[in-house]
């Protein structure tokens, strides 16, 4: 299956994933399967699947009672609890946006970023994001950077770090990120990031974080496939 565009719904348990290019038989509601404050959704090509993030607790507390489900194409549960925060080994509070790579998934959860291997769920490696408190969405640099945005607990924290071999920087801070909610890496190297507050695009620098005001492109015409638990639950849908 190609790459498909996903749009979602994440609210009260309810998720609904609308592939682009497919029948609208393909269109699907999923709802009453046990989805616990689903945050993300994202298509892994690898396995002909949806992973989804349920943060399953409040947005900042570590409860270790976060989990990702696998979802099949056709709206029918594969696994609710694929991974899941307490078991195996596992450690995962409250997961929102993730990123999927050729052979792992990389989680933002409040201060960590956590990676976990793509076929089995098992957890590989965990990377600590100093002076992060609300992480919010990942990406990755076809280099191995990994670029986290924070939203923070309030309009001043907000943050973008940058990780380069497990050591996490700051990149920005300050209002003038809005608590940046999604993030994401044009063609062109650039960083793209969706705030909290407001819908106008943040276009950064992956080498000072300088910004330039993308205005009048609303959030909900971001130009990737997007995550989002503030625009997930604040707006009832993210295309």
């Amino acid at each position: 299956m190609k790459r498909d565009r996903l749009r979602y719904r994440a609210l009260a348990g309810i998720l609904a994933l609308v592939v682009s290019g497919h029948a609208a038989a393909d269109n699907v509601i999923i709802t009453g399967v046990g989805f616990a404050q689903p945050v993300a959704a994202r298509f892994d090509p690898s396995h002909n699947r949806y992973l989804v993030s349920n943060m399953n607790g409040a947005p900042t507390a570590k409860h270790d009672s976060g989990f990702i489900s696998a979802v099949n194409p056709d709206g029918s549960m594969a696994a609710l609890k694929w991974i899941a925060g307490g078991k195996n080994g596992v450690e995962l509070n409250v997961p929102k946006g993730f990123v999927i790579t050729a052979d792992a998934l990389y989680v933002a959860d409040i201060d960590t970023i956590r990676v976990f291997d793509l076929k089995t769920g098992r957890s590989r490696q965990t990377m600590k994001v100093k002076g992060a408190r609300n992480l919010q969405d990942v990406a990755i640099a076809e280099d191995g950077t990994i670029y986290a945005c924070d939203a923070g607990t309030n309009l001043k924290d907000g943050a973008v770090f940058k990780i380069v071999k497990g050591k996490a920087t700051l990149l920005a801070e300050g209002v003038q990120l809005f608590r940046p909610n999604a993030i994401a890496l044009l063609a062109d190297g650039n960083l793209i990031i969706t705030p909290g507050i407001g819908t106008t695009l943040l276009h950064m620098s992956p080498v000072d974080g300088k910004l330039v005001d993308l205005t009048g492109y609303p959030t909900m015409m971001m130009p990737f496939e997007p995550r989002s638990a503030r625009t997930a639950f604040r707006r009832g849908r993210i295309e």
